[in-house]
């Protein structure tokens, strides 16, 4: 009984986190000084914070610096960097990397006037790890960065120093410390300027950008065309789209790629006769022919800057919008359906100048937006993070509270819980269950009804705690080490920040001379564990590449089945395993990791249960057995 107990407190313990996709946290500040800085992006990180980055012209050494500042999952600043020469450098884009780094992208300019891509990347406090330049002896600038598959990194953007006609796209590939492994500049007989790009599912790359087609030298004002250039993964170009440019101004800003292998693009299109400006969103197929189409905005200026993905399969996309032009923007929140059918929209600001350049979704649900702010500035233009709910919400938005670089006390943020809040995530499970061994000596009985019990029950919580429930299972002779590690690629695959990922394993385990744990699976080797069986650590490093919750329960102590002395290949029952999950938990954030027993206990099967102790535990739990006492504890 005491047993039964304390698993479900455990498992009560990992569901913890679910709580938090019910409170939806706002806030909004604000940091600048005397004159204008404004945060050209902004992320979730995957350990609950916030990074933005923007340039500065209040502080630091040059004209302009780079300003990058963390901030705590409640909105309040942890550290903030400065990064810059004397001349000019600015950020356009940052990321997360895998092993929790972070890498930004822009330009830095000398005072000859000579502008260089730039590219480097900070630890998770803020210290430089590496930095390079890229360019020749002209202007040359990245615009976008994303992190590869193999680790490395593609940017776009822009340049002059290489260009057939005044400026061309530009493509750099690099590997992970930054160095440059080829480069592609997408000549044109007319302008081009790259803004966003995406791996796609082939391992190649599209840029999305536009075409000016103005004869300057003329002083012929001609239209500006949105296109998309796709390059195969060594960098040479497959098809290039010009997408509704056939009348007035199509800009594309922004790209993502959807799970089915399309591409949707967001930016906007600006009437010829009325000037008037819309945003625009538009999804085409991976050879880049339209599907379909939509606009959003009144008669006056709105423009879409940014998009991320929804949880729903929907977008968020975030810009500026003003009823006529000439008058000042406010911050515009958009939410659209898969199809891009408007949901809601939201307007932030004031009497003065507010924009929205970068937007992501959060863990709870709501969104972090990232731009600039006047109407509550302290001289100029100042950086601007808000923080709203799922329905796009911030409750109040007034008053708002600076929060000025040299003092960091006077930031206010609200809480607001949404009883009932619409966001569900999806749950990835992956369970396996190794009941019959290569070697029958080893067998357990109940391992893979075990895996197949508990990944049925989460099944059953589709559409209550969760949107949908994805389920993987991995059962005896298909539990061979292939197999498991294409599992454990799959949940990497499909899971996304929004995401749950949790994984049942039921099996032996196994130390090595070197203290190492193994999960045993059908096909292993007693004599070479290294080669044939599963590394605790490959099992927590194959899914770190998504910073999402993930959720463990590690049932791999069985005893009393195998006709081994326990000793031979199951010494693992004999160590400290808490010792071992412990330093697997110290170096990757997110995880929770649940034994079916700790110290030198084991976990047994009983013929009467039909299951494992661990898992009858789990399910009775899950079935609100585990309430002994009636008080609903």
């Amino acid at each position: 009984m005491v047993m039964r107990k304390l698993c479900f407190l455990l498992v009560l313990a990992g569901w913890q986190f679910l709580a938090l996709l019910h409170a939806q946290q706002t806030f909004i500040h604000h940091f600048g000084g005397e004159l204008d800085e404004y945060a050209t992006a902004v992320i979730q990180c995957s350990d609950g914070g916030y990074l933005l980055a923007g340039p500065t012209n209040s502080y630091g050494s040059g004209s302009s610096d780079i300003w990058v500042m963390k901030l705590d999952p409640d909105g309040q600043q942890l550290w903030r960097k400065l990064f810059g020469g004397r001349g000019t450098d600015l950020p356009h884009d940052l990321i997360e990397t895998t092993e929790g780094e972070y890498v930004l992208a822009g330009y830095t300019q000398n005072s000859r006037g000579e502008k260089n891509a730039l590219v480097f990347k900070i630890d998770h406090e803020g210290r430089m790890l590496w930095h390079h330049t890229f360019g020749g002896e002209d202007q040359d600038e990245a615009r976008s960065i994303i992190q590869t598959r193999d680790g490395g990194f593609a940017v776009c953007g822009n340049t002059r120093s290489f260009a057939a006609a005044e400026i061309d796209i530009w493509v750099l590939r690099l590997d992970s410390e930054g160095e440059k492994i080829w480069e592609n500049t997408v000549r044109s007989q007319s302008e081009e300027m790259g803004r966003s790009i995406v791996q796609t599912q082939d391992g190649g790359f599209v840029i999305a950008g536009y075409r000016d087609m103005s004869d300057k030298a003329a002083g012929e004002d001609k239209n500006a065309d949105m296109i998309l250039v796709k390059l195969n993964a060594r960098g040479k170009g497959v098809w290039r789209k010009k997408l509704y440019g056939d009348v007035g101004n199509e800009v594309a800003e922004a790209i993502v790629e959807t799970p089915e292998g399309d591409l949707v693009v967001a930016g906007w299109t600006q009437n010829p006769a009325t000037r008037s400006m819309d945003g625009m969103l538009l999804k085409v197929n991976h050879r880049g022919n339209a599907i379909w189409k939509r606009t959003y905005g009144r008669s006056g200026r709105d423009l879409l800057y940014d998009l991320t993905p929804t949880a729903d399969g929907g977008y968020a996309l975030i810009g500026e919008t003003a009823d006529a032009q000439g008058i000042p923007s406010d911050l515009w929140l958009l939410r659209v359906d898969e199809d891009g059918r408007s949901l809601w929209e939201r307007r932030l600001g004031d009497t003065q100048e507010e924009v929205g350049f970068s937007i992501d979704q959060a863990f709870d649900g709501g969104f972090v937006l990232g731009g600039l702010t006047k109407s509550f500035s302290e001289g100029g233009r100042d950086m601007w993070i808000v923080k709203t709910n799922l329905r796009g919400d911030t409750e109040p938005i007034l008053p708002l509270i600076a929060q000025n670089i040299e003092d960091n006390s006077s930031s206010r943020n609200w809480d607001a819980t949404l009883p009932g809040a619409g966001f569900k995530p999806n749950l990835y499970v992956l369970a396996v269950g190794v009941s019959r061994y290569n070697d029958p000596n080893v067998n357990l009985t109940f391992a893979h009804t075990d895996a197949e019990a508990v990944a049925d029950r989460f099944k059953e919580l589709e559409g209550t705690i969760y949107s949908e429930v994805k389920v993987k299972k991995i059962l005896n002779e298909d539990a061979t080490l292939v197999n498991l590690k294409m599992g454990i690629s799959w949940l990497e695959r499909e899971a996304t920040q929004h995401d749950v990922i949790l994984m049942f394993i039921s099996s032996h385990g196994a130390l090595d001379h070197k203290g190492n744990l193994y999960i045993l699976p059908t096909d292993f080797n007693s004599y070479n564990l290294f080669a044939t069986a599963l590394n605790i650590r490959d099992l927590t490093e194959g899914v770190n590449g998504v910073p999402c919750k993930k959720l463990i329960f590690l049932d791999a102590c069985h005893s009393g089945q195998s006709a081994y002395n326990l000793l031979d290949f199951a010494s693992v029952k004999a160590a400290n395993v808490n010792k071992i999950v412990e330093e697997v938990l110290g170096v990757e954030p997110g995880l929770t990791v649940m034994t079916s027993s700790s110290g030198r206990e084991y976990s047994y099967e009983n013929p009467k249960w039909g299951h494992g102790a661990f898992t009858k535990a789990i399910l009775e739990g899950l079935d609100g057995q585990a309430d002994l006492d009636l008080d609903e504890v």
